[in-house]
């Protein structure tokens, strides 16, 4: 048996298919149609009416118009408010950097300060600790040449009882009178050191007061001399200048500045006289 025999479809001749499409169907629109359309009704009316009113249509262009004014606004307004967000930004940054200059430069300065301070003060300790080292080392001459003194007036003294001195004796003294004359140059060492360290510390004082003055000098000249430094400031201080003047028909127009104070009339005639004969001399 064939597989396919069941999905084989078989004509039957004595079978009438009905008639799907109707013979209405068929029928030019004009002939019946046309004339079963439903007859307009009374909103319909109204709407055709007021669609072909002039009135509605101009306030349906005013409304057109003002949407689109308003779409236009609309944009305007965003790109606006984007222009002024960024340059917000834009001043945000700049500020940050300026922050981040002023902090490193400010960090600098404190490095700077903290290093010299901290030379300052190795200085002091220098000083302190010579000059405690040249102190000890007076105490121990001093120390030193009493004992010596001592030594000779006892050794006078059993000379003349007739006691002998070993040469040992001279060894030991020799040795110390060496250490004596080291301890002199130590001494001298010593005193150059702490000359040396006040003279650096000396030195320091007065570098520091250059400086201050330079930087004080230095702005004095900035304020003075800023329009000769930089464009910015030549526009700023243009602009001020600029702010002041005023055409000469200008209501309270004047070469004298507003805030100036008149002078007091003269406190007597001698005075004054002499105020009109110095005016008509000059």
């Amino acid at each position: 048996m064939d597989p396919y025999a069941q999905q084989t479809i078989y004509h039957n001749p004595q079978y009438t298919y009905p008639n799907i499409i109707s013979q209405s169907t068929l029928q030019p629109p004009g002939v019946d149609g046309h004339s079963r359309l439903p007859s307009p009704s009374n909103e319909s009316k109204t709407l055709i009416s007021e669609l072909s009113d002039p009135l509605f249509i101009n306030r349906l262009k005013k409304k057109l118009s003002k949407i689109r004014r308003h779409k236009k606004w609309r944009t305007c307004h965003v790109k606006r408010l984007q222009s002024v967000r960024d340059e917000r930004q834009r001043r945000r940054e700049t500020l940050h950097k300026l922050i981040d200059e002023w902090r490193t430069e400010w960090i600098a300065k404190e490095l700077a300060s903290k290093r010299e301070q901290a030379r300052r003060n190795e200085a002091i300790k220098r000083v302190e600790a010579a000059d405690q080292k040249k102190l000890r080392h007076r105490e121990l001459t001093q120390l030193l040449e009493k004992v010596g003194k001592l030594r000779d007036i006892r050794r006078e003294r059993l000379k003349r009882e007739g006691h002998f001195f070993p040469e040992e004796d001279n060894e030991f003294f020799s040795r110390v009178a060496s250490l004596s004359n080291a301890m002199k140059i130590e001494q001298e060492r010593l005193d150059k050191e702490h000359l040396q360290a006040v003279q650096n510390k000396r030195e320091e004082g007065i570098e520091e007061g250059m400086k201050k003055q330079e930087r004080e000098r230095d702005l004095c000249y900035e304020y003075w001399h800023q329009a000769e430094m930089e464009i910015d400031c030549l526009v700023a201080v243009r602009r001020q200048w600029d702010a002041y003047l005023v055409p000469p028909s200008a209501p309270g127009a004047s070469r004298i500045p507003p805030t100036f104070v008149m002078p007091a009339p003269p406190a007597n005639y001698i005075w004054a006289s002499c105020l009109q004969h110095g005016g008509e001399n000059a």
